[in-house]
């Protein structure tokens, strides 16, 4: 009797569904380089552009950045392969609301890749234009 106790016991153990979550690290901080100015949403992320609005990639390094109105520029560094920063470029489109209309995606490994998304959101229509050259990341938006 004892031992069939104890092995009901082991059994229900095993089955219990697991009280915490995996742990999932926090992403790391993007690093701004010295002298550039940035625009940050309420969480203090960096943005590569405010309009639309794109966070960077975590953990890079964000190296320059120009807006004129909507439009902006910004070049920065990541570890990250090419693929996984498009897909975070797509995913901050989606949860800002735009769809896609057009996606092409040129690629001269192993140093040269571009991606070209055309997006929109109501009326209005935006091209977002990730490139991989060596190292350095640049993302320019045309409204």
């Amino acid at each position: 009797m004892r031992r069939s106790l104890w092995l009901v016991a082991l059994l229900l153990t095993a089955c219990a569904p697991e009280l915490t979550a995996p742990f999932t690290p926090a992403p790391e901080p993007v690093r701004v380089a010295a002298g550039v100015l940035v625009v940050r949403d309420a969480q203090g992320v960096p943005l590569l552009n405010s309009f639309l609005p794109l966070p960077a990639y975590p953990g890079s390094r964000l190296l320059a950045q120009t807006y004129q109105g909507k439009n902006s520029q910004s070049r920065f560094q990541t570890p990250a392969a090419f693929e996984a920063v498009r897909r975070h470029v797509l995913r901050a489109l989606e949860a800002g609301g735009w769809r896609l209309l057009e996606a092409t995606t040129q690629e001269q490994p192993p140093t040269r890749y571009t991606a070209t998304f055309k997006v929109i959101r109501g009326s209005e229509v935006v091209e977002v234009t990730l490139r991989l050259e060596g190292g350095v990341y640049s993302l320019e938006v045309r409204a």
